[in-house]
């Protein structure tokens, strides 16, 4: 089951990330005018490291399914 979110990982994160964005801005906008510095590092912080676990689960699964054969369906006759 591990290995299932390892591999689906990528995809999620993936998703997810444009969602990211205006969750960001709404808690920004929300935020004291002194906090919002301190808050908008935190989040870039936060997307930087989602950022590097995607390219990170990328590469893994990539790897794992790289000698994977996949079948391909045989041609009608």
């Amino acid at each position: 089951l591990n290995e299932s979110y390892r591999l689906y990982f990528v995809t999620g994160g993936l998703v997810m990330l444009p969602m990211y964005g205006p969750v960001a801005q709404t808690k920004l906008s929300y935020s004291n005018s002194e906090d919002v510095e301190e808050y908008r590092e935190i989040l870039t912080e936060k997307a930087e490291h989602l950022l590097e676990d995607i390219e990170r689960w990328h590469l893994y699964s990539r790897d794992k399914t790289k000698h994977v054969e996949v079948s391909k369906p045989q041609p009608e006759q």
